[in-house]
């Protein structure tokens, strides 16, 4: 039964057409200067994070400035890629590589928390509340500590690399997975299950004709965004389009928040991040 119905939204995505969607126009474009990159976002949308050589700055939904943090007052060496934020937007959590065997948490009250680990880590991400941070290394470890720094636990999992860290929506589980392995460990830190097997792909993408892959799927599949040769697009169970972005090949990567409310683009030249723009979407596309 699942498979005759994925069978026909592939054939209803087959024939799904454009024409009666107008092209999305952006709230606003932020252009990225040398070495300036995206760098986060807020699962909701309600920040976004943008890094230089210097600094990383928090950034409403409306392109205004919250508050930054000087992270090359630490070591000139760090490279930030990839930043977690609070709910709240009022803490960040990155970590280092293996020169510096550390994860930060800084707060916009100006406290900064050092944690200093045995192994190179790999991913930092907070908790629901905002308080608490989960750690995973590359030596296959999960640590959670307080967002002041305090270790609740650290636990071995089966896994090579513990990264892709995502909290359930109870904050009840602290799931993650990559190339690396993939597991779930409880908020009490017991292990429940973790593998040393990369997570199986979404096979069902490459069935989906016109498309090169899905970038989110709402609850039960009611709605989705699709990545297309020339266009972004937000369609329903039926295949129908609620909602499109024009997209060139410069455009690389691309951004849904979880509520499907906003989408980021960002364009790339050589390469290199140039700039981004962030799309308010209509309600008809919104689960």
């Amino acid at each position: 039964m699942a498979r005759s119905l994925a069978v026909s939204l592939v054939l209803a995505l087959f024939f799904t057409t454009h024409a009666h969607a107008e092209p999305l126009k952006p709230a606003w474009s932020r252009p990225l200067g040398k070495g300036a990159r995206l760098v986060g976002v807020e699962e909701y949308g309600r920040c976004i994070l943008f890094a230089d050589r210097k600094s990383i700055q928090i950034v409403s939904p409306e392109n205004g400035l919250l508050w930054t943090w000087p992270y090359a007052s630490i070591g000139r060496f760090l490279n930030p890629s990839e930043v977690a934020v609070s709910a709240d937007c009022d803490a960040i959590a990155m970590v280092g590589d293996a020169t510096y065997k550390f994860a930060w948490i800084a707060q916009r009250s100006g406290r900064l928390v050092t944690v200093e680990l045995t192994a190179t880590p790999a991913d930092a991400r907070f908790d629901r509340t905002g308080q608490l941070v989960a750690i995973g290394t590359f030596a296959g470890t999960m640590q959670l500590h307080s967002r002041d720094g305090d270790l609740k636990w650290k636990r071995d999992t089966k896994a090579s690399i513990v990264q892709g860290i995502a909290f359930s929506d109870d904050n009840k589980q602290i799931v993650f997975k990559g190339w690396g392995g993939a597991g779930e460990v409880s908020m009490a830190g017991h292990v429940e299950r973790s593998t040393k097997d990369a997570p199986e792909g979404d096979s069902e993408n490459a069935a989906l004709p016109f498309y090169r892959w899905r970038i989110a799927s709402a609850a039960g599949g009611s709605r989705m965004w699709l990545r297309g040769e020339e266009s972004v697009d937000c369609v329903d169970n039926r295949g129908s389009v609620l909602a499109t972005i024009s997209a060139t090949p410069s455009e690389r990567a691309v951004f849904v928040s979880r509520d499907f409310s906003q989408v980021l683009v960002v364009s790339e030249k050589g390469l290199d991040p140039v700039s981004v723009e962030r799309y308010e979407v209509p309600k008809p596309c919104r689960p």
